[in-house]
């Protein structure tokens, strides 16, 4: 909302300066005025946009301000793809540092867990995500500066590599991470996880950090997404898994146990 905010300043504020030098009010010079509020607006987007890239590169992983100038983007592209979350759990949201487990359905779940996460405590999070990302420019210098992992599935020693990265992240800055242990969508035609990997449990268990189960419910949906109307999902929040509790669990086991808890979610919150 504040970077919509931002847009209308620079629209208003432009177009008041060039109405200052029309030379008469007829209908031709309105559309001017109009078209030129809308470019200056533009520009001073991208503009902005420069200089969050450059806060962004000369800044720690970890830093506040970092997140939540990420977060006001977050907010735009929800607003843009008209999508509503009804939240259900923030109760459950533990403290830093936290592993976010959930089933996987769009390319917008991180985003929205990125969103409700830092909304409901501020978490200073970051996200696991899959090596192909870092061929996009502009995404692998994101994931870089804002603390992601990239995870190649068909490298296991670079897979481990990253992960250590994770790990030790996690224990000296408490930066949080959101990971799908599916590793990746493997199909819509379900909202429940349809696959256990044991090794992905290892990112919480080896940095100690709390794990917070997650259910994602209307997703596997925004193939097609509808701007015209409202994209609903809902995220369930499920009580967090302290170490304390998992210890007592192989990776195995406790990949099992989350399966059932997200799950279960998914189950109840479809037929609510």
């Amino acid at each position: 909302m504040l970077l919509i905010f931002y847009m209308l300043i620079c629209f208003f504020a432009s177009t008041a300066l060039y109405c200052v030098f029309l030379p008469s009010p007829n209908n031709w010079w309105y559309v001017l005025w109009v078209v030129c509020g809308i470019l200056t607006m533009l520009v001073m987007f991208v503009l902005l946009l420069g200089l969050n890239l450059f806060i962004f590169k000369i800044t720690k992983p970890q830093n506040r301000f970092k997140h939540w100038v990420l977060w006001q983007y977050v907010d735009l592209i929800l607003i843009f793809f008209n999508i509503k979350i009804e939240i259900e759990g923030k109760e459950n949201i533990p403290a830093d540092p936290v592993v976010v487990y959930a089933n996987h359905k769009s390319m917008l779940d991180p985003v929205i867990l990125f969103y409700v996460y830092r909304m409901c405590n501020k978490s200073i999070i970051s996200a696991v995500g899959k090596s192909t990302l870092n061929k996009v420019g502009f995404m692998h210098r994101l994931m870089n500066y804002m603390g992601a992992i990239s995870i190649n599935r068909e490298n296991d020693r670079e897979a481990a590599k990253e992960m250590i990265v994770g790990i030790k992240r996690i224990k000296e800055t408490k930066m949080g991470y959101i990971i799908f242990p599916e590793g990746g969508i493997k199909t819509r035609d379900t909202e429940e996880m349809v696959e256990v990997k044991a090794g992905a449990y290892k990112l919480a268990t080896k940095a100690g950090a709390a794990i917070s189960p997650v259910s994602i419910i209307g997703t596997s949906k925004f193939k097609h997404l509808n701007k015209f109307k409202a994209n609903r999902c809902k995220i369930i929040i499920h009580k967090p898994i302290y170490k304390e509790e998992y210890d007592k669990l192989n990776t195995q086991e406790l990949g099992e146990k989350v399966f059932e808890i997200v799950n279960a979610g998914v189950r109840d919150g479809q037929s609510n």
